[in-house]
């Protein structure tokens, strides 16, 4: 049966009336809409059913709704309704206006006072979940939203809980977890989420810390097409800090905060939240793109000169090896202090075994919330984003790519296994 999606005038549960389609994808349709009786706009996001994921997506949304109960912060978007219009299930939320954190990375390196003012807010919003033990588990720039006061400043929202977990809840999330699954986005999943480790708040003052920097570097910090090799990079890939920010108040916030091990990282928002607000004084400085570049040459130099590193790279193949910034440095490139020294040989070859086998049961959320395409706008663009709460707005791609990717991934990730356990 074809399902036609609603479209606007049309009135919904009879309280909100559809206005105009804010973005489309191949999972369903985002909406404006009024709400009749309070008469102010909302934001809908409806799925179209029979989509690949959908349970889990269902369970993302009906999660979602639960845990608002919970979450009333001016730095959470607030949500406001669940339910089924027809064949569709749809979540009603707050309307923003404004683009997602990593529309702001894609522009270049930010000033550190910008930065720092985007983090406190985060971890304000952040802090109030850790206090009612509830974990994000996928934060991300995608998830963070920026929006403008009436004095034009930046105000900043966290979005999308739909794969949070209550951590005093043992059975919180069965239904994402099960079989020694784990959940998150791979670019900022911390190194424990891949060893299947308890979940605590330090995985979301990980994911954090690599946002902040992304934003003072203006790049993804840890990038790959194979999810096997961000794994390798979030294990043993030191994150090494620009002269600039290493000798600053703010630097030494970043390095606790990024650790690889979680017991030496701020053990929950409030920590962090504490200790940027501690640094007394934060530059306007704008790190120099020659600075930063030097320092991912070294940083992917050093990461692949790890003999663990370098023999599973060989054994994932040429494209675990292609990175673009993997340049010949040359004898007189001494590298700095990492943030965190790499853990000791033993443990790596065993974690890197067990890491590999956690990532061919991850749940990867992105793969079932499908991709979002803001109307009228082309595929590539990345401008100003409006009203698209919770929406993971992701580029477009074609879908057959993304299903040859998923395959060639899989095969990989089990080739892997095989040879770790053979040699």
């Amino acid at each position: 049966m074809t399902y036609t999606l609603p479209i606007p005038g049309e009135v919904i549960a009879e309280r909100y009336r559809l206005k105009r389609a804010i973005a489309r994808g191949s999972m369903g349709v985002i909406m404006q809409a009024e709400h009749l009786s309070l008469q102010r706009d909302v934001a809908i996001k409806f799925l179209a059913p029979g989509t690949r994921g959908m349970d889990i997506a269902v369970g993302r949304f009906r999660r979602e709704a639960m845990l608002s109960k919970e979450l009333n912060h001016p730095n959470i978007i607030q949500i406001y309704d669940f339910g089924q219009h027809h064949d569709a299930y749809y979540l009603v939320m707050e309307l923003l206006d404004g683009h997602e954190v990593r529309d702001l990375i894609a522009r270049g390196p930010q000033p550190f006072t910008r930065v720092v003012d985007i983090a406190v807010q985060a971890l304000e919003g952040l802090a109030e979940a850790h206090s009612k033990g509830i974990v994000h588990r996928d934060l991300k720039p995608a998830n963070l939203f920026l929006t403008r006061d009436r004095r034009d400043r930046d105000v900043v929202k966290l979005l999308d809980f739909g794969i949070a977990k209550a951590v005093n809840d043992p059975a919180d999330d069965v239904h994402l977890t099960q079989a020694g699954r784990v959940c998150g986005t791979p670019a900022y999943m911390a190194p424990e989420v891949y060893l299947d480790e308890a979940v605590t708040p330090a995985i979301d003052v990980y994911a954090m810390g690599l946002i902040m920097l992304e934003l003072l570097y203006g790049r993804r910090i840890v990038e790959h097409k194979m999810p096997a090799v961000m794994m390798l990079k979030h294990l043993r890939m030191p994150f090494y800090l620009v002269d600039a920010l290493r000798d600053s108040a703010l630097g030494a916030v970043l390095e606790r905060a990024l650790h690889k091990e979680p017991e030496e990282r701020f053990g929950h928002a409030d920590a962090f939240l504490g200790a940027l607000l501690e640094v007394k004084s934060v530059p306007e400085t704008t790190l120099s793109r020659f600075d930063i570049d030097r320092e991912f040459d070294r940083m992917f130099a050093d990461f692949k000169a790890d003999p663990n590193v370098s023999k599973t790279l060989r054994d994932l193949g040429e494209d675990a090896l292609d990175e673009s910034a993997d340049l010949d440095l040359g004898e007189d490139w001494e590298p700095y202090e990492p943030v965190s020294e790499p853990p000791d040989e033993a443990r790596t070859e065993s974690d890197i075994k067990r890491a590999t086998h956690v990532l061919s049961h991850t749940y990867f959320p992105d793969s079932t919330s499908g991709t979002w395409q803001r109307v009228g706008e082309r595929s590539g663009t990345s401008e100003s984003l409006s009203a698209l709460p919770s929406a993971n707005v992701d580029p477009i791609e074609e879908s057959k790519a993304d299903i040859l990717v998923g395959v060639a991934a899989a095969l990989v990730l089990i080739v892997l296994i095989v040879v770790l356990y053979v040699f």
